[in-house]
């Protein structure tokens, strides 16, 4: 396996080679989600946990962001609308989609802390 291209057909390699690599143990991959939107996740593989039948992220920082919320921008669009103190028609119906609606919401919602933890 040569890590050195960028961008490599994902189809063509499993995860598990990649992390389990010596060439990339404890090295950062960025992994392309939802080509739609554009999400970039930053992996760095610290180490192993009891196999499972499916990749399981046991750590992390920061809240997941919520699918089809429209990209980065999107997403930091919906953070300022919890920020916000007198929130607008539209930030409310942000809120109101991703507390009910999205197909990963969070029914307290990301007002104040809860944004910034991590939700296995």
């Amino acid at each position: 396996m040569n890590f050195g291209i960028p961008n490599r057909n994902s189809s063509k390699v499993t995860l598990f080679k990649v992390l389990d690599d010596a060439k990339t143990k404890g090295k950062t991959i960025h992994y392309n989600y939802d080509f739609g939107d554009g999400w970039e996740h930053v992996v760095t593989c610290t180490g192993f946990t009891t196999p499972t039948s499916r990749f399981v992220c046991v750590e992390a920082k920061g809240h997941g962001c919520a699918e089809d919320v429209g990209g980065y921008s999107g997403w930091q669009e919906l953070l300022e609308a919890y920020d916000a103190p007198n929130p607008t028609i539209e930030q409310k119906e942000k809120i109101s989609w991703f507390e009910t609606s999205a197909s990963n919401k969070v029914p307290k919602g990301l007002r104040g802390e809860l944004k910034w933890q991590w939700d296995k």
